[in-house]
């Protein structure tokens, strides 16, 4: 699925995670696995740290927060909003959506949508997808809260250290708004036949996940829909001053970028710091760069792809 919607704009993004930090060089990860597999765990996936969230810190807390934090940022009124989009794969209960719950939270008037979307690695981009179909036929200065977040290290079984080495908590908050002469291009990819590569039956079960599958769909696939949709949309590189990648880890990355020809000062990275928040990732690493993306001038390339299996790629100009 291709298209493009016109005048929607991405005025800000705020981002919360869990207080903990927790170094994956720490004694208790050495003393399980051996400080070389440590080692060669960190440099080939370069996360160094993750934030990991406690009881109190939910998924439905940290969006709200960051919602709460760009709402008064953007000094926007909170009777202004007209949609609140939660993508999480970690919500508060099954009924009702936690959309409806952040709304209770932030004291936003019934004139107003609210759901919840069942997604995670691709879960921005398929968000913003949703939330300029959702603006694209409102007046100017209709305003939209895409919340993206997740806690999944609730969801890793205790003896899976490798894979609680990857993996950091987030919540985030982007405001959208209908403006003038500001478009959002998107193309949406999914694969259901793989929909078992990564996978939780429900909320007693663990995480589980096919990792050469995945490497093998980003690489054989992934990279494929970035050639087409630069096809499709006819941009060149010269049109993208920044991309922002999913961040798996580095090497998913780094074969991307290279295979993409993605040059290292274009291209944003978080997973260092913050590990792989999920669906939070895009919007965690252009917070982490808001120093290069002040003003609303930056043209920015997000692809996010992961669990379902699919793929979700958003151009457009963006300010953090």
């Amino acid at each position: 699925m291709f298209g493009e919607y016109r005048n929607i704009a991405i005025r800000g993004i705020e981002t919360v995670v869990p207080k903990k930090k927790v170094n994956n060089d720490n004694s208790e990860y050495i003393e399980l696995l051996g400080e070389r597999k440590v080692t060669k765990q960190i440099k080939l996936t370069g996360i160094r740290s993750c934030y990991v969230s406690d009881d109190t810190e939910t998924t439905e807390h940290m969006c709200a927060e960051a919602a709460e934090r760009l709402l008064a940022r953007l000094d926007w009124e909170k009777e202004e909003i007209r949609g609140i989009v939660l993508v999480t794969q970690t919500p508060s209960c099954i009924m009702p959506s936690t959309a409806f719950r952040i709304q209770k939270r932030l004291g936003i008037g019934e004139n107003c949508i609210a759901f919840d979307v069942n997604l995670g690695c691709s879960g921005y981009t398929t968000g913003l997808t949703i939330a300029g179909g959702l603006l694209s036929n409102l007046e100017y200065g209709s305003k939209l809260l895409l919340l993206v977040g997740d806690t999944v290290t609730k969801c890793l079984a205790d003896e899976d250290v490798q894979t609680k080495m990857m993996f950091g908590d987030a919540g985030t908050a982007t405001g959208l708004e209908v403006v003038s002469d500001s478009n959002l291009l998107y193309m949406q990819k999914s694969l259901g036949q793989e929909c078992d590569t990564i996978f939780m039956a429900d909320q007693r079960d663990h995480f589980h996940m096919d990792g050469m599958k995945v490497f093998s769909y980003t690489i054989n696939e992934v990279l494929g829909y970035i050639n087409e949709f630069m096809e499709k949309t006819g941009l060149t590189d010269e049109d993208i001053d920044y991309y922002v990648l999913h961040q798996a880890q580095k090497h998913i990355v780094n074969q991307v970028a290279e295979f993409c020809g993605i040059a290292k000062e274009k291209l944003l990275i978080s997973y260092d710091e913050y590990g792989n928040t999920s669906g939070a990732s895009i919007p965690v690493t252009l917070t982490v760069n808001r120093e290069k993306l002040k003003n609303d001038k930056n043209r920015v390339l997000m692809c996010g792809f992961g669990v379902g299996l699919s793929c979700g790629i958003v151009y457009g100009k963006a300010v953090v």
